[in-house]
């Protein structure tokens, strides 16, 4: 149900032409004890460059367990921290309406966990996939 949901709030936000199911990348579930972190990335393409088809478009972060102190998501570009309770979701997009990937705005880190357990599942979304072409079959 969560997942359904998720795409349904992608695909009406932004409009992108995505839908749940095998030919989706797999759900991650990462569990964060004290001290640990995840350094700054991007999870899709993010220096300005035209979607290539199969690509990442966006990102749902489901926050099982959230850490008593620390664990937060920072993106440092526009300046934004949000701060995990349990059972909270984050969705953010990083293709833009133009066609072009994001240019940076979507680099975020999981801040140090300095508390707790810091437990998610991480969804990303992918337009163009197919059951006859995966996720699998694309580079990005």
């Amino acid at each position: 149900r969560l997942i359904r949901r998720a795409f349904a709030l992608a695909k009406a936000h932004r409009g992108y032409d995505i839908h749940p199911g095998p030919a989706q990348e797999p759900l991650n579930f990462i569990h964060y004890g004290y001290g640990e972190e995840y350094r700054p990335h991007c999870d899709g393409v993010c220096h300005r460059a035209p979607y290539a088809r199969g690509g990442r478009v966006a990102t749902l972060i489901h926050y099982c367990k959230a850490p008593t102190a620390g664990g937060a998501t920072v993106f440092p570009r526009i300046r934004t921290k949000v701060v995990p309770r349990d059972h909270d979701a984050l969705l953010f997009a990083y293709k833009r309406d133009d066609g072009y990937m994001d240019d940076g705005h979507t680099l975020h880190t999981g801040c140090l966990v300095k508390h707790g357990d810091k437990q998610i599942v991480t969804m990303w979304m992918r337009e163009d996939v197919t059951d006859d072409e995966p996720w699998s079959d694309f580079l990005s």
